[in-house]
């Protein structure tokens, strides 16, 4: 029967094992003589098990995930050109993107090609997962580990340490996708999806499952209602820190975005554009939103007003959540320290003016 590929070692050196046959345990004599040896402490009788695979078909978890780490220099353990020695004092946390440049560069790929592969990850993406490959660095630092040498059970190591630590499933799968990043070495086939990686994962969320919130854990109706009362109004006299506060929830909860995404609005003329009835917010052009297609970066949000001719006391209390009117006091109360074109600035004395 055809055999298929097995392998425990990412998608580098696949195993060949047959579907006719059982995998010998390792140990086991693979020379003829030591079939006779069998043989004879048997009297003779034939096995009616199916022949023994041969001992190069041991499954192993501790072999480098990079192959060209050892392809580099022959040994698994040995330092890379340019990278410190992990029996070395020296030995410091490696950054992601020099990291993975390395490899790439080593693969004899273009410096202009890796360039543009490097760009293929947006900024917000890149900060996760440098963060999570720091600490993935360090953790080879304390364990006398070089990064680009970890194994598979070395990375099973320290997703164990985070799930020790209290760190959840999703923040495990991160973890090894941005871990992944770099020890795959271009390979076509993510750690993140070894079975072995998978399995972990999937146990981890069966001893962990996320909570389930059967009731809000916040109240809308009192949250509008506390916005109405004197800590934040008027919105011309109420201090920057209320007027922030309350203008940033307005925006975010009548737009219903993404973080970046009101991180991405814009104070220009052209971006943010008042009418009678309405307020028009449009993206920073430089911005890269999360589905990066024309029409998602073309999108605009629309902000109606809000009971903007109040008649009776309960109306007027409605216009002091008008979004367009916060936003417009909002933008004259910080023209006079603005630093930067974003919509929303910081407060902060040492960075007043800023982006927030």
């Amino acid at each position: 029967m055809e055999p298929f590929p097995f392998s425990l070692q990412g998608d580098h050196e696949a195993l060949w094992v047959s579907r006719s046959g059982p995998l010998r345990i390792a140990g086991q004599p693979s020379s003829p003589e030591g079939a006779q040896e069998s043989s004879s402490e048997t009297g003779g009788d034939h096995c009616s098990c199916a022949p023994l695979a041969p001992e190069t078909l041991v499954l192993r978890l501790d072999l480098p995930i990079c192959r060209s780490t050892m392809d580099h220099s022959g040994r698994p353990d040995s330092p890379r050109a340019g990278f410190p020695s992990p029996s070395g004092s020296d030995m410091v946390p490696l950054n992601r993107v020099e990291a993975e440049w390395f490899l790439l560069r080593e693969a004899k790929v273009p410096s202009s090609v890796i360039d543009v592969i490097l760009a293929s990850r947006r900024p917000s993406t890149n900060r996760i997962y440098n963060s999570t490959w720091t600490s993935f660095a360090a953790w080879c630092q304390h364990a006398r580990i070089h990064p680009l040498s970890a194994s598979i059970l070395e990375v099973l190591r320290f997703l164990l340490e985070g799930f020790d630590a209290g760190l959840s499933p999703n923040t495990l799968r991160r973890q090894a996708a941005a871990i992944s990043t770099v020890l795959t070495c271009g390979s076509s086939s993510s750690i993140s999806r070894h079975p072995v990686i998978q399995q972990f994962l999937r146990g981890a969320a069966n001893l962990r499952p996320p909570p389930v919130h059967r009731f809000p854990t916040w109240d809308l109706n009192k949250v509008l209602s506390a916005l109405t009362t004197s800590s934040f109004e008027p919105l011309r006299h109420v201090s920057l820190h209320f007027l922030s506060f309350k203008v940033s929830f307005l925006v975010a909860n009548t737009s219903a975005r993404r973080i970046s995404e009101l991180a991405a609005l814009s104070s220009r003329r052209d971006l943010c554009i008042f009418h009678h009835n309405r307020v028009v917010l449009r993206l920073d052009p430089a911005f890269i939103p999360k589905i990066n297609s024309p029409f998602h970066r073309a999108q605009e949000l629309v902000l109606p007003n809000f009971c903007p001719s109040p008649q009776h006391h309960l109306e007027r209390s409605w216009h002091t959540l008008d979004v367009r009117r916060a936003l417009k006091i909002y933008l004259r109360r910080t023209s006079s320290f603005r630093k930067t074109e974003a919509l929303f600035v910081s407060y902060q004395p040492t960075s007043i003016g800023a982006k927030a």
